[in-house]
């Protein structure tokens, strides 16, 4: 799964490539996908295509989350690496915090007192179910919300963990049980320094 782009035309300094960004070398390549967070190294070749010519070299950010600029390693060493380390480190927060909305479904704070309540507060339809060691309830909506449901939250307030769990099933059109948590340890793997990683998982399985 691709989560961002680098465009680039001379080589990534102390960057080593990693599987889920597209790297390109043209900016005005047909396959890149503008709608995934993108960065485009080389301030002189970024005017030089003339795509941005009301930029400001102060100014880094093009457009919010979205797209961004980096000097290459020639124009500022120093810049050119720490730049693009902070784009990759970022780049899942720019993805999925800015595109998905997460949501916490919480018998107290949604005043769930039983499970016709949890029916109601429920959408009729998710895409997909994530099921992590059958302790948190991760559902991806088609409206980009992802709920959240703790299942320790909903027995500790005496609703039956496993009507919950069945409740979701029926309104799943894909349920992924992650037991162990090896689902989450694959993609841990992958992004390590992703606090609220476990919540977005839905989207990447």
């Amino acid at each position: 799964m691709y989560i961002g782009n680098i465009i680039n035309q001379t080589n990534l300094v102390n960057h080593k490539n990693v599987e889920y960004i597209n790297y390109y070398s043209d900016i005005f390549d047909s396959a890149i996908d503008f709608n995934l967070p993108t960065l485009i190294i080389g301030w002189r070749y970024i005017k030089e295509s003339k795509q941005y010519e009301n930029l400001s070299i102060l100014d880094k950010i093009i457009e919010k989350n979205k797209l961004f600029w980096e000097f290459s390693f020639e124009e500022n060493k120093t810049n050119h690496i720490d730049g693009v380390e902070m784009f990759v480190l970022n780049l899942p927060i720019y993805h999925f915090n800015f595109k998905y909305r997460y949501v916490l479904i919480d018998p107290i704070f949604n005043q769930l007192k039983t499970i016709d309540d949890l029916i109601i507060k429920l959408s009729k339809k998710y895409f997909k179910t994530y099921n992590y060691k059958n302790q948190m309830l991760y559902l991806l909506g088609y409206d980009n919300i992802i709920n959240g449901i703790d299942l320790s939250n909903f027995e500790f307030f005496k609703f039956n963990k496993i009507d919950v769990t069945n409740i979701v099933k029926e309104r799943s059109c894909e349920y992924v049980l992650d037991i162990n948590g090896e689902i989450y340890q694959k993609h841990y793997k992958i992004f390590p320094n992703y606090p609220t990683l476990r919540r977005y998982i839905v989207n990447m399985i």
